[in-house]
């Protein structure tokens, strides 16, 4: 499913390995870095050289130098803030990009009775435009590694709203190779600081993996715009329902 939405997978691992594993929140957040890590590789593999979708690869030179650079530094920051602040982060980020991808599909531009059109800013050329690249970059590589996930949520959704001419299929196989080695960093540096388990990233990586080889052939034979539409309401979703459960009180255990 991860890599059917061009994302890394952070939004299913975080949920499973704290409700499901048992794993402290802290450290389930910067264990599902080291997974994200292998389904963003192989996604992008599959994506690549059996769907023939080739990334932009000056997106990638100029995006992931700097979100290496912010994930080691966030990883740092996972023991200082409060735990509530982190989730209501996360769900900010998911409900924001969700949001962002519904409204760039024509089908729901039309019955909201917005003009149709390419979404974007800035013509996506070689240039000026380029410049808010590496801006991207320190964004997923704070935001991301800091709630659990590779930042895919993050930099999608600003791609699709800075430029004009990016086919979606290109933005989600350049995400998931930016993802790749951003999530293998902020995992390596959770380690040091103690919020990470390399123990569940043995388990679990092998059916992660798969699991990602069989989205990204589902993700070809569905098409960029029906795609976009179901990575966006999914997200909008999820979002809503994370952000809601933030706010309720919390259940005090049973002496």
């Amino acid at each position: 499913m991860a890599s059917l939405l061009g994302i890394g997978g952070g939004i299913f691992l975080v949920p499973f390995l704290i409700l499901a594993a048992g794993v402290e929140e802290r450290a389930a957040r910067g264990t599902s870095l080291g997974v994200v890590s292998g389904i963003a590789t192989f996604g992008f593999l599959s994506t690549w050289l059996l769907g023939g979708v080739t990334p932009r690869w000056e997106i990638f030179l100029l995006v992931t130098p700097f979100s290496i650079l912010a994930a080691r530094q966030s990883a740092r920051l996972m023991s200082r803030l409060p735990l509530t602040l982190v989730r209501r982060l996360f769900a900010v980020v998911v409900l924001l990009a969700g949001l962002r991808l519904l409204l760039s599909v024509p089908a729901v531009q039309t019955w909201l009775g917005f003009a149709g059109g390419e979404s974007g800013w800035f013509p996506y050329e070689m240039g000026l435009p380029l410049l808010f690249l590496p801006v991207l970059g320190i964004l997923m590589g704070t935001i991301g590694p800091l709630v659990g996930i590779g930042g895919a949520l993050i930099l999608i959704p600003l791609l699709d709203f800075l430029y004009v001419g990016l086919p979606f299929g290109e933005i989600r196989s350049t995400a998931l190779l930016i993802v790749a080695p951003t999530s293998l960093i902020g995992f390596l540096k959770h380690l040091e600081h103690g919020t990470a388990d390399a123990r569940w990233v043995k388990r679990l990586i092998v059916p992660a993996v798969l699991g990602s080889l069989m989205g990204s052939r589902v993700a070809i034979w569905i098409g960029a715009k029906a795609l976009q539409g179901i990575f966006g309401l999914f997200l909008f979703v999820v979002g809503a329902l994370m952000m809601a459960s933030s706010f309720l009180p919390k259940r005090k255990s049973r002496a």
